[in-house]
């Protein structure tokens, strides 16, 4: 065979099929979608966007070439669809829709190959798009909702969308509410994510509150606890209604990471959600600010105790939740600023999760110290006492009510600190890195360091920054 009359068709069918594999979908599992804290993850970002949109066109080109490429093509292009949810996406969307509505009758089934679904509300390209990046039509989720629907092999959904009383994806999926735009039969929570492993999703419902038409993340929850292979499960932005009205929750017999960030979930709504799954390897729940009037951070113990044989890595930061009874909050007499926070119960001891390796957690929850912060004082417990034998990683989170109070001085002043100082050179643990993060600046501890380096362990302190890209700000 010469070189300059080579082509794809003169290579065994089997070596072009593992080539045509790799110009499948890079798949994404951020919930963040068009926000990240470093600069250079923009770029990573844009190009994995833009890879993912010459991959597509190079297999759109070997479907027109022949019909053996076209035969092995096809599944892979039809595997993944990759849109954003403007009017700019409105038409791929649409003409995605209809190749898959129409593939029965047309003999080829391209809904069976469809595996990944990724819907962005903003892209790279559209950064000076004259339609506000918060415009969503219904009808665009609706389509949507159509194409998921029809996917009985989907393995991977993320999808980025706003859920009010005009504007929801999720309403086609919940019994009873489904819009009446679509076309399409529901099939059933059960049939849709049979084969689901990965969802990713941000609703961002903080921002649009939540009425009686509104879907909500307790409601999400229910439709896609019927997944059987769920592995993966992060969602970003959500808003659950009390949890005296949330739904019956099936079990995430599956689930290895459950990832729950900036949320305004109640902690017995975030309890009921722990509970429900089986064997946990990874948490990650965090807070935006919220008034849980009878909650504490001992509520999450006995859901988190369940997977105390299976979690490696815990990640809680309640800083942003406000702890205090709903007496002293309806008191109009009190200026929020001088109101007495209610006593908090901190987490409990981490004693029995011998396979935790990591954890972040913020002050309040492991110390029990609420706004303003006790300032690592001697009623507090004892750190190492909390801590497992297998922890390598520790890293504690101070809220920014702690600045008056930490900010001004070293931590090298902390008897809490030396004391668990003093524990490492005695004790189990195993710890390898110990940091303090917080959202200012905090005095340098080269005391701390040093003693900490003593024992083997490395110490910093860090300052937490948020960075977002000018296009979004």
């Amino acid at each position: 065979m010469s070189s300059k009359n080579a082509s794809l068709g003169d290579l065994p069918d089997e070596l072009v099929q593992e080539i045509i594999t790799h110009l499948d979908a890079i798949r994404s599992y951020d919930t963040l979608f068009r926000y990240t804290e470093h600069q250079k993850n923009v770029a990573i970002e844009a190009n994995r966007q833009s890879d993912n949109h010459i991959r597509r066109l190079a297999l759109y080109s070997l479907c027109l070439t022949s019909r053996c490429l076209r035969r092995m093509a096809t599944p892979i292009l039809y595997a993944s669809f990759i849109g954003t949810a403007a009017e700019h996406g409105t038409a791929s969307l649409q003409l995605f829709r209809e190749r898959i509505l129409d593939s029965s009758s047309s003999g080829e089934e391209f809904n069976k190959y469809l595996k990944y679904v990724e819907i962005r509300r903003m892209d790279k390209k559209c950064q000076n798009d004259s339609i506000p990046p918060h415009t969503i039509a219904q009808h665009y989720l609706t389509m949507l909702a159509d194409v998921v629907k029809q996917a009985v092999n989907l393995q991977h959904l993320s999808i980025e969308n706003i859920e009010d009383h005009e504007r929801s994806f999720w309403r086609d999926f919940v019994p009873g509410r489904e819009t009446t735009l679509s076309p399409t039969p529901n099939p059933g929570a059960e049939h849709v994510f049979s084969k689901l492993q990965t969802l990713c999703i941000n609703t961002t419902l903080q921002h649009y509150g939540l009425d009686a038409e509104t879907i909500s993340f307790d409601q999400i929850c229910s439709v896609v606890s019927t997944a059987p292979m769920l592995t993966d499960f992060r969602a970003r932005s959500v808003v659950a209604r009390s949890p005296a009205s949330m739904p019956q929750l099936g079990s995430w017999k599956t689930l290895q990471r459950l990832e729950i960030t900036a949320c305004r979930l109640y902690l017995e709504t975030m309890a009921s959600i722990l509970s429900a799954c089986e064997g946990l390897r990874h948490a990650v729940c965090t807070w935006m600010p919220i008034e849980d009037f009878e909650g504490s951070p001992s509520d999450l113990y006995a859901s988190l105790l369940r997977h105390a044989d299976t979690l490696e890595s815990l990640h809680l930061d309640t800083r942003e939740t406000m702890f205090r009874s709903e007496e002293e909050a309806s008191d109009s007499d009190l200026d929020e600023d001088y109101v007495e926070m209610v006593p908090l119960k901190p987490l409990g001891t981490l004693r029995p999760f011998e396979r935790l390796s990591k954890l972040v957690i913020s002050q309040n929850c492991l110390l029990g110290a609420s706004a303003p912060y006790a300032d690592f004082s001697r009623n507090a417990p004892a750190i190492a006492e909390l801590l497992p034998p297998s922890l390598k990683s520790f890293t504690m989170l101070i809220g920014v009510e702690s600045q008056y109070r930490v900010g001004y001085k070293s931590l090298d002043k902390s008897t809490v600190l030396r004391d668990c100082i003093a524990e490492c050179r005695t004790s189990d643990l195993s710890l390898e890195d110990v940091s303090f993060q917080a959202e200012f600046e905090l005095s340098a501890a080269p005391k701390t360091t040093k003693a900490f380096l003593d024992v083997g362990v490395r110490y910093e302190q860090v300052l937490e920054r948020y960075w977002v890209h000018e296009a979004f700000r």
